[in-house]
């Protein structure tokens, strides 16, 4: 009977969470003002659309685009968790499996903050990026007997991320049985302006306590948090998959930013929309509370002039100072002349002396090569005139070459950017090895680090191989390393 009644308590949420989705549905944007500036990053927009932006009916300049996945500091995602005992001991695995997904597909130079939420919020790390620290996090987190007030919880942490907002883009995951409308500090309202106000897309875990008649109700109210942003709600037992979470919070990794400049008319301290078209189409649209830019008001008035001295009674001066006042300005209009004369002469002699042009110019063989080899490139041609793709200081990435062993003809060539995942996932890997049941899923992950080409084993099952040694740890990949994953062997070359 309890089986059941937790099946139709699922459906009825899973069948509630599609239409949270549907209505909340749309082109995915998030921005912050810093200084006189917009920053804003777009889901689905590319460096290449013709994008236009317009703050309420003024049009603003785009001063620069850039993917989010090229930037040294892409984004920050925030996991906020609720380790009460309410979380079943089976829901707890789930989660740790979404969370360990998560960290492994990270960028670059993203930045993790793991906290756990009781009757007050425990920080386990702030703005970290080391995959071994995190998991070792993730794979330790206690679960404990503890009241969770997580209105108070939600909202001193985006309150805290707020007042440091830099402009760099947060995602938040929450992972909790519910929200409580009882709530002993902020209220329901004050959470929802102060979600609204950070725009922080904010994607929900609810997990079911079995043992509280008003579950059903909490997670109604957890989900809502998402529909006031572009995150998504999910039921942990309906995820079958943890990629499916993961993947819809990777959707951010591909995304474009851009830099706006606000013009002055605009610049007067109230909300304002900002409305971003593709090809012409209103496509991205948020509201923004402007900076105040301060100007002198064109119609002040002159500052009074001061009143004027009274006129000294004119005294007369002897005859004998006259003549002395006079002396001495011929004395200084003399030397002045002199000084003239001289300097004329200088620059006279100094210009007969120069030679007319002193100016070697290299000759034609000692000019430098393009550092890639290859003719010189002018304006996107070759000197003979070809057309040609490559800009002047293109700079190739290096790219990993994998063969395998056994089939020669089967081989894999991806430039070395970001993350490459291997496995049999063709949605999730970059990399995918087909049906081979005894590669994992998601099996490894291969990243340059500090110059080097590093490689991960993220299979927990069948563990990866390097030159026959298991990889328990980040292991470096050189030109003829050889990669064991199951029945399949793969040659590494890098070029």
């Amino acid at each position: 009977m309890k089986k059941l009644i937790r099946r139709m308590l699922c459906i009825g949420i899973a069948a509630w969470l599609l239409c949270i989705q549907a209505a909340a549905a749309g082109s995915a944007v998030w921005g912050s003002i810093q200084g006189q500036t917009a920053i804003l990053y777009l889901a689905g927009a590319s460096a290449e659309d013709n994008l236009n932006c317009q703050v309420g009916s003024t049009p603003a300049e785009i001063a620069s685009k850039t993917k989010v996945n090229t930037l040294d500091a892409p984004m920050e995602t925030i996991i906020l968790l609720d380790n009460s005992f309410s979380i079943p001991p089976a829901q707890r695995t789930i989660v740790t499996k979404v969370l360990e997904d998560l960290i492994a597909n990270r960028l670059n130079g993203e930045k993790f903050t793991i906290a756990t939420i009781s009757d007050q919020v425990t920080y386990l790390c702030e703005g970290a990026s080391d995959y071994s620290q995190l998991k070792n996090i993730i794979q330790n987190l206690q679960y404990q007997n503890q009241n969770t007030q997580l209105t108070d919880g939600l909202y001193k942490v985006l309150d805290k991320l707020s007042k440091a907002d830099a402009g760099v883009l947060r995602r938040v995951l929450l992972v909790s049985d519910g929200v409580d409308n009882k709530q002993i500090g902020y209220t329901r309202e004050e959470l929802n302006q102060m979600i609204q106000k950070t725009g922080y897309p904010l994607y929900t875990i609810g997990c079911t306590d079995l043992y509280d008649t008003n579950n059903t109700e909490k997670l109604q109210n957890l989900f809502a948090l998402s529909r006031l942003t572009y995150g998504n709600p999910y039921h942990v037992e309906a995820i079958q998959d943890s990629m499916m979470v993961v993947n819809a919070m990777l959707a951010w990794n591909q995304a474009l930013r851009i830099d706006v400049r606000l013009p002055d008319t605009a610049c007067d301290g109230s909300k304002k929309v900002l409305q971003v078209s593709k090809d012409g189409t209103p496509t991205y649209t948020l509201e923004l509370t402007m900076p105040i830019v301060q100007e002198m008001a064109k119609s002040e008035a002159p500052a009074p002039a001061p009143a004027p001295a009274p006129e000294p009674i004119p005294q007369p001066e002897p005859e004998e100072s006259s003549n002395t006042t006079l002396i001495v300005i011929i004395a200084v209009l003399a030397v002045l002349l002199v000084v003239v004369i001289i300097v004329v002469v200088i620059f006279a002699l100094r210009g007969k002396k120069k030679p007319k042009d002193t100016f070697e110019r290299l000759p034609a063989e000692m000019t430098p090569e393009h550092p890639y080899g290859g003719e010189t490139e002018i304006m996107g041609e070759t000197e003979q005139g070809e057309k040609t793709a490559m800009m002047w200081d293109e700079t190739p990435s290096r790219v990993l070459v994998l063969r395998d062993s056994s089939d020669p003809n089967r081989r894999f060539e991806i430039p070395i950017q970001g993350i490459i995942a291997i496995g049999r996932d063709t949605k999730s890997c970059r990399i995918a090895l087909g049906n081979e049941p005894t590669v994992a899923r998601h099996q490894c992950d291969i990243f340059e680090q500090n110059g080097r080409i590093m490689l991960r084993n993220i299979s927990t099952s069948n563990i990866t191989c390097v030159n026959s040694q298991k990889v328990m740890d980040d292991c470096e990949l050189l030109t003829g390393s050889i990669i064991k994953m199951g029945r399949v062997i793969m040659n590494v070359e890098i070029i």
